[in-house]
């Protein structure tokens, strides 16, 4: 065989090895992901009396408290909201791990600044808008009237493989 025959097939034989060693890297970081989500969802169920747990298609949502028996919120629909966003690490949630919020009380209690008191306020969302990630608009519907609830999902409905301001690629979401 000619060099860069051979050249050509080593070269190829690399790019196809990286494509699946980034596919199986990407499996395995999902499967842990959903991994510690779940182990997420049992510790924050044990830690409610009446919580329970939505799942929707790669995303779920936890209800820590109770809305209104009122109608949920549809696909087409929109809530106003507070949230608290963090990044999953490993089987929990820590305050160290917060990247937004617009609740004031939550900002003061862990401390942050609360000098722009323009970023308190509700927000209103629809899980239709594309320009949210796919993790939250799945969690979202369904949502009722006055409910406490977390909406996890892994990288694959957040940011994926990119990283976002401080938010690492490959990050679980709450």
């Amino acid at each position: 065989m000619k060099p860069s025959y051979i050249a050509s097939l080593f070269l190829l034989a690399a790019v196809l090895c990286h494509a699946s060693c980034s596919k199986d890297s990407d499996t395995s970081i999902a499967a842990n992901q959903e991994k510690n989500i779940e182990s997420l969802v049992s510790s924050l169920l044990a830690s409610s009396e009446n919580g329970y747990a939505v799942y929707n298609d790669g995303a779920v949502r936890v209800v820590l408290a109770r809305g209104e028996e009122s109608d949920s919120l549809s696909a087409e629909g929109s809530a106003d909201l507070y949230y608290a966003g963090f990044t999953v690490s490993g089987s929990s949630m820590s305050v160290a791990n917060l990247f937004a919020t617009n609740n004031k009380e939550f900002a003061e209690s862990v401390s942050w600044s609360v000098s722009d008191s323009t970023s308190f306020q509700a927000v209103s969302l629809s899980p239709s808008d594309d320009s949210l990630l796919k993790g939250l608009r799945k969690g979202l519907v369904g949502v009722h009237a006055g409910e406490v609830s977390v909406i996890l999902f892994t990288s694959k409905y957040g940011f994926g493989s990119k990283q976002n301001g401080t938010i690492n690629a490959h990050s679980a979401l709450a």
